[in-house]
């Protein structure tokens, strides 16, 4: 096998080519980054059409991903090469992505100490998220003194007597703010935390368990249980689909850390008592035997607290909003924080002409001309409207939208009509998957996570046609 008529160059222009028709193929930024965004093409063998893709992973690993992924692969070397083309990997050791490894005795336990920077990066932690510009008030008070036990030096004994810690409340009031500033604390401080997101999570472990090998297994389960602190994040997606042998594995890794006093953090959209029932007796057991703590839903004074503490982090000054405009906006945004978040950028935008036109004063009039719409008009929006919006803006047709084409432009017309949907109309996963042809909640799950993850990495083109779609749905009513 040769690198016969490629130089470096071309190389580099078919690796990204490739890569970026993979990401669109596998539509899913979370196992694209997990499994396939080290990839790189080595060389093509001109008499066999082979391409070879050079890879950091196990012969194991490629071949359940060739198992699993073997036609979205071929898809993408076909578009990137523009001719049938197979593939075969080349393994080898790549020192970029290698973790420094250092092994601490202690108690002769083995305690697995990672100086990896890539890690945060690998599992979404958010280092700006911190205590700094965490608000604190009566809702979520208790959640905060809870935060403020684990990362004090003089508790450490203290607080593995409360493990494991169960931290609940509705999406939208800050349970994963709170986690990564526990995290990003106790990280600067020299502490080993592992932040586990479901999905990376599952996907990991699922290809694991495929290949059945205990040995791998056992390992994982050892690499968890060496961290001083390991963080569950929406721990209610584990109950999603037919897991059990991914539940059986955690209630294995949390009785071993409760017997060894570490402590555990589950953070959940739910009460233990409401998780699904393939968690099973024993580990809502194992999860009731510790710490919970619930985030409530916020009053009117609370959201005027935090509108208060976001405006003022937006460079708003305070004396220039009358109290009655702050009041419509908390009772108009009262389901969640994420909502205020929402429509302080609406009225961010309108800075300029405000400070111009009405002395930077923010009156209610000011506030609702801005605000009413959207939230009069929003009653009045249902999935359909939606679907029909994108469809138009896509020229595809509604059929397509819900069928089952995998199109790239239909899959991506989908998902963008999916995650207004839940932007827009905050309806259950399930509900939506209704008006999708029966979709089941992981895979519109998904959809969201998809584009919300491409909006935030301030994906320009993502974000105009999001903005110009919701605009023109607006304007219609």
């Amino acid at each position: 096998m040769t690198k016969e008529n490629f130089d470096e160059i071309d190389l580099k222009v078919f690796n990204d080519l490739f890569l970026n028709s993979l990401k669109m193929e596998i539509n899913d930024s979370m196992m694209y980054n997990t499994f396939f965004a080290q990839w790189k093409i080595h060389g093509f063998d001109n008499k066999e059409k082979k391409v070879i893709i050079a890879s950091p992973q196990s012969n194991e690993i490629l071949k359940m991903i060739k198992n699993n992924y073997d036609e979205n692969i071929l898809k993408a070397l076909n578009e990137a090469f523009n001719i049938d083309c197979n593939y075969s990997f080349l393994v080898i050791k790549n020192p970029t992505t290698e973790k420094k490894v250092e092994i601490v005795k202690d108690q002769n336990k083995k305690i697995l100490k990672t100086n990896s920077s890539s890690e945060k990066k690998e599992n979404n932690i958010n280092a700006n998220f911190t205590f700094r510009n965490y608000c604190i008030s009566d809702f979520n008070l208790e959640a905060f003194e809870m935060a403020q036990m684990i990362i004090d030096e003089n508790n450490e004994r203290k607080v593995s007597l409360y493990s494991p810690i169960f931290l609940y409340a509705k999406s939208g009031l800050g349970k994963t703010h709170l986690l990564f500033a526990i995290h990003n604390e106790l990280t600067n401080r020299n502490k080993n935390v592992k932040y586990i997101n479901p999905n990376i999570f599952t996907s990991e472990v699922s290809l694991l368990l495929q290949e059945n090998d205990q040995k791998k297994i056992n390992k994982l389960k050892n690499e968890l249980n060496s961290y001083d602190v390991l963080i569950f994040d929406d721990f209610q997606n584990f109950g999603i689909g037919s897991k059990r042998a991914t539940i059986q594995l955690i209630y294995d890794i949390l009785d071993y850390r409760i017997n060894n006093e570490l402590l555990t953090i589950f953070a959940a959209d739910k009460h233990i008592n409401y998780l699904p029932v393939i968690f099973g007796e024993r580990l809502i057991s194992r999860l009731s035997y510790g710490l919970q703590i619930e985030i409530k839903p916020p009053n009117q004074s609370d959201l005027l607290k935090v509108l208060d503490f976001l405006l003022e982090s937006n460079n708003f000054d305070l004396s220039n909003w009358e109290k009655d405009a702050k009041k419509y906006i908390t009772r108009n945004n009262s389901q969640s924080i994420r909502n205020l978040i929402g429509a302080i950028t609406r009225i961010k935008f309108f800075t300029k002409e405000i400070d111009k036109r009405m002395n930077s004063k923010y009156t209610l009039a000011v506030v609702t001309g801005i605000l009413e719409t959207i939230h009069k008009n929003r009653e009045n929006i249902t999935p359909d409207t939606i679907i029909e919006y994108v469809s138009k803006y896509y020229k595809i047709s509604k059929k397509e939208m819900i069928g089952k084409s995998r199109t790239r432009d239909v899959v991506l017309a989908r998902y963008i009509a999916i995650y207004i949907i839940k932007e827009q109309l905050k309806l259950p996963y399930e509900k939506i998957g209704q008006f999708f042809g029966g979709r089941d909640h992981s895979t519109i799950l998904t959809a969201v996570k998809k584009v919300k993850d491409d909006f935030e990495k301030s994906d320009k083109n993502l974000k105009n046609v999001i903005s110009t779609i919701s605009d023109d749905i607006y304007k219609s009513l």
